[in-house]
């Protein structure tokens, strides 16, 4: 299995580069932004997810891990393949989709050629309580807030809450309370008031 290629740009395609490998030419199909920005002969890494099927092999190639994590968490969702999950993550970008799963918002998503209504809205319901921004994200304060009370909003997704709900509440627990125990306990005391 294939899991990360170094090598430089010997050929762009449409949607796809091919990697030179030590005299080896890898067809690797990436994002579009991506595919904008990089050059033939550049020298790369990229992480990658191998798909195989029936007598067909095809490799997805992203710069981060956190990118390719991303890109899995989509294609686990039933009716979204490797090439519909790289078309949301080509379309949109990262910070994006995930922004739009917390809202849940499946509009955006559904923005996406090829992608529905119902795939939209099945990504929005099986990724909403796996998402968390980055702190870097470029959503600011929002993203960062959810970033420090991870504990809390999982918690609290975990006693029934929606993700949002968790989220809302959350935002209302004092930075001075230290253990998860004690914010989960002030969310739940404070909780509607």
């Amino acid at each position: 299995m294939i899991a990360y290629l170094k090598g430089i740009i010997k050929d762009r395609q449409p949607d796809s580069i091919i990697v030179d490998v030590n005299g080896v030419g890898y067809l690797v199909s990436v994002t579009k932004e991506y595919l904008e920005r990089s050059g033939l002969d550049e020298s790369i890494e990229l992480y990658i997810y191998q798909h195989l099927r029936e007598n067909i092999s095809e490799l997805f190639g992203f710069e981060d891990k956190k990118e390719l994590f991303f890109f899995k968490q989509l294609i686990g969702i039933n009716g979204v393949g490797p090439k519909a999950g790289l078309a949301i993550i080509s379309t949109l970008n990262m910070e994006q989709v995930k922004t739009s799963i917390i809202k849940e918002d499946a509009s955006l998503i559904q923005t996406v050629s090829g992608i529905g209504a119902k795939t939209s809205e099945r990504i929005v319901l099986e990724l909403k309580n796996k998402i968390f921004m980055d702190e870097t994200s470029s959503t600011g304060k929002v993203s960062k807030d959810i970033a420090s009370h991870q504990d809390v909003i999982e918690a609290l997704v975990g006693l029934g809450y929606t993700r949002n709900e968790a989220i809302k509440t959350s935002q209302k627990v004092p930075a001075d309370l230290e253990s998860t125990e004690e914010k989960v306990k002030y969310a739940l005391q404070n909780v509607n008031k």
